[in-house]
């Protein structure tokens, strides 16, 4: 056997694609893997190997990374009853749509015997959560596959990619040749037909609205639409369950967050006549008649060609990059308006502000009538976190029925906010271990609920092993439900109504579970306490845990 294996081959692909961060959970079958990988490390100052003590974790830590920087996540498996384990946390990428490499060392038949169990290909199980699978054959198929694995995580639209690697290969002599890749040319603007029509429309409307997607967030694009909105002078509001600061936060034309329910009172989009939906992903919200009118013209934009016209009550829709698209729709519609739409728009623009800062004002007021309740608390806690951040950080949330709260209450104009959007528990804590990778001089905050937390608490120790400043605030409410379901006691259990549970009886020490893995921790429950609290974890210089008892 040569010096030059498999294993080296796909470390050299590797580092041809620009991948710097390995997110590993090690195990037997990717021993050549990581011997390689640790070869290069001793020659590379580029190369960096996090250790993760679950499969889950190390995917979700990479689709925190490649979330935080536009970069393929890389992950890197062992085992097919490994990388089983990891998909629940392989759809949450795909939800994400975070672009996310992941490397599972497999046995093939080859080196099986009488008696090994027959071997399960990961490739079946992995597909309907991953956007590609793989499984090279030869030390040719080696570069190959793990070329078109990030050209297919980078295209719109992005996703998880899996390839699955006989651990044979890895120990084979290598005489392919690594495979550079090339430049991509960006994806161009909607079609000039759509851009034209779409500003007659928008000039016509007497009170249009606009709906910010997630692709606005993971294709760089707020800017240009919150230009158009100010020139059309209406509220913008968010798709529900966000995965990014999909429109900025405090914004006076920002109205909110789209509930993932029933909407009470009156549709969010009531009254307007013409909506821009830009960059949305979640369907089934839109598809309510409660949320957009059916008298309403909407106009649809995204970059993923499957979601361009599917699932929306649109009239005129459009596939294309999300900021050029904007950029043009607004020079379309200044071109085509007088002096006296001007006007009319700032006026509509103060009206709108003001509606939103009175409602705004309102739900502070209510909150301070009611400082005792769970909502009045955690927003007490997010204003608190909003008066003592610094200046550069970012928030990685998971509790969901609260990120209307948390883009009201934090400001986070200078920051960066992430989220998974989809319902697995245990997001948060390992997407912000990611994070804080590849952002060391920022101040990376996780805020998730007691049962989150506790899905990954290992994560806890890989923060601790590698010496990250990660910052974490568990919200601990003794259990977990759905928003508004009271608690039933049904004895030691004491079972929630709504499909819940209270973790009570025993309960759980956060502290205790920190100090184990060599994090310091505290509690909090009155504000004085939350206040010195906070302030002690974001002087501390390494991870901290802060539990919040509400």
């Amino acid at each position: 056997m040569s010096n030059y294996t498999g294993a080296d081959l796909l470390i050299d692909q590797l580092a041809a694609e620009t991948a710097k961060v390995f997110f590993t959970k090690p195990g037997v079958d990717a021993a050549p893997l990581l011997a390689a990988l640790e070869r290069k490390l001793e020659k590379s100052e580029n190369f960096r190997q996090v250790l993760l003590l679950n499969e889950s974790i190390a995917i979700l830590s990479a689709v925190g990374y490649a979330q935080a920087s536009g970069k393929p996540g890389l992950v890197c498996l062992s085992g097919t009853t490994s990388a089983a384990s990891g998909l629940a946390a392989m759809k949450a990428a795909m939800s994400a749509r975070a672009p996310v490499v992941i490397m599972v060392a497999q046995k093939g038949a080859g080196s099986t015997g009488e008696f090994f169990s027959t071997p399960v290909d990961i490739c079946q199980f992995a597909a309907p959560f991953t956007k590609w699978v793989c499984r090279p054959e030869t030390i040719l198929d080696l570069p190959r596959a793990m070329r078109r694995a990030f050209h297919e995580c980078l295209t719109p639209p992005m996703g998880p990619t899996l390839v699955a690697v006989p651990s044979h290969l890895l120990q084979t002599d290598a005489a392919a040749r690594v495979l550079m890749p090339p430049r991509l040319s960006p994806t161009g603007a909607a079609d000039t037909t759509f851009i034209k029509r779409a500003a007659q429309i928008l000039a016509a409307a007497t009170n249009p609205g606009v709906l910010a997607g997630n692709e606005i967030s993971q294709y760089h694009a707020r800017k240009e639409l919150v230009a158009l909105t100010e020139v059309l002078g209406c509220a913008a509001r968010v798709e529900a369950n966000p995965t990014g600061l999909n429109f900025p936060s405090q914004h006076r034309l920002m109205a909110g967050v789209l509930h993932d329910g029933p909407s009470d009172g009156e549709p969010p989009f009531g009254g307007c006549d013409v909506v821009l939906a830009v960059g949305v992903q979640n369907r089934e919200v839109l598809a309510a008649s409660t949320v957009i009118p059916a008298t309403a013209v909407v106009l649809q934009v995204n970059i993923d060609p499957d979601l361009a016209g599917r699932g929306l009550p649109c009239h005129f829709t459009a596939c294309g990059d999300l900021s050029e698209s904007m950029s043009k729709l607004r020079a379309e519609v200044q071109l085509q308006v007088d002096n006296q739409w001007v006007g009319r728009a700032k006026e509509r623009s103060r009206k709108t502000a003001e509606q939103i800062a009175a409602a705004r004002l309102g739900r502070k007021e209510a909150e301070a009538a009611d400082a005792e309740s769970t909502s009045s608390t955690v927003r007490a806690a997010l204003r608190l976190v909003d008066e003592l951040k610094p200046r550069k950080f970012m928030l990685v949330n998971e509790i969901g029925r609260f990120a209307d709260a948390v883009m009201e209450t934090v400001n986070l104009e200078h920051s960066t906010y992430l989220a998974s959007g989809c319902d697995l528990s245990g997001y948060a804590l390992p997407a912000a271990l990611g994070v804080q990778v590849c952002n060391s001089s920022y101040t990376v905050i996780s805020v998730c609920g007691d049962a989150s937390m506790l899905q990954f608490p290992q994560t806890l120790w890989s923060a601790s092993h590698h010496d990250l400043p990660l910052k974490a605030i568990v919200i601990n409410n003794r259990g977990y439900s759905p928003a508004g379901t009271p608690a039933v006691n049904f004895g030691r259990g004491q079972l929630l109504t709504g499909g819940g549970m209270s973790i009570t009886s025993p309960p759980v020490s956060f502290i205790e579970l920190a100090g184990s893995m060599g994090v310091p921790a505290n509690s909090a429950s009155k504000r004085s306490e939350i206040q010195s609290g906070l302030r002690e974890m974001l002087g501390s210089p390494g991870p901290f845990l802060l539990e919040i008892r509400i």
